[in-house]
């Protein structure tokens, strides 16, 4: 299984209230609604970005699951995604600004909880120059477990999973972790205790620029989830 995501800023000409609005109630809906394009994929995710660490926000992480990167080609070319969902994504997003690509997750604590967190985390990285990406996903998960096996970390989160590049680069990060949690106020302290805490530098050391760390904090949103027993959340389109 992989997933396909996209950090998206805001489109220009658009405020963040009017762009939230038309990505929860019109988008979201309209691609739930297409089902020959939905048939490629199993879930879809809307993260609104309600804290983001560059000036330049995102406003929405978006996230497609589907079964192998072969899909992908499929689902890009199917008629209702040219006609309807390609020209909706030009409306309202800067297509050349949106930051993304395909990754497959490394599960490092799993939690107690069941379902979709109602907020992440995302910490966007970037290697060391003298680090390839082989690197990143042979040392990161073990250092991550012994953090978290040690309980070095004061908050923890519900999830944590390691999100790597399949089969292409991206565009301007190496690495995603991302973290589930029950409300943003826990979300904030843990960021604020991953940052400062000297484990966790220890554990970074040598993988990662940490003055690139990119730091996102967003509530979630399914739109649905065609592999669930109970069926998929639906919203009304528009």
């Amino acid at each position: 299984m992989i997933k396909i995501f996209g950090f998206i800023p805001c489109k220009t000409e658009w405020s963040r209230a009017d762009w939230r609005a038309h990505y929860a109630e019109c988008h979201g809906p309209m691609v739930a609604s297409l089902p020959s394009f939905r048939a490629h994929f199993s879930r879809y995710v809307q993260n609104e970005v309600i804290e983001d660490s560059n000036a330049d926000a995102f406003v929405g992480v978006s996230e497609l699951w589907a079964d192998s990167p072969a899909v992908l080609g499929k689902a890009f070319a199917d008629l209702d995604y040219l006609s309807q969902v390609r020209p909706d994504e030009d409306y309202f997003t800067d297509r050349e600004r949106v930051r993304g690509g395909i990754g497959r997750e490394i599960v490092i604590a799993a939690g107690k909880a069941t379902g979709l967190p109602p907020f992440k985390v995302f910490m966007i990285r970037r290697n060391m120059v003298v680090r390839g990406r082989g690197t990143l996903a042979a040392l990161w998960p073990d250092r991550a477990v012994q953090l978290f096996q040690e309980e070095k970390i004061g908050s923890r989160p519900t999830r944590y999973v390691q999100i790597y590049p399949e089969g292409q680069d991206w565009n301007g990060f190496d690495l995603i972790d991302e973290f589930g949690f029950d409300d943003p106020n826990a979300a904030r302290v843990f960021c604020e205790d991953w940052h400062r805490d000297p484990a966790v530098a220890r554990a970074e050391d040598g993988l990662f620029a940490r003055s690139q760390t990119r730091t996102v904090i967003a509530r979630t949103r399914l739109v649905f989830d065609d592999d669930k027993a109970a069926g998929s959340t639906e919203l009304s389109l528009c």
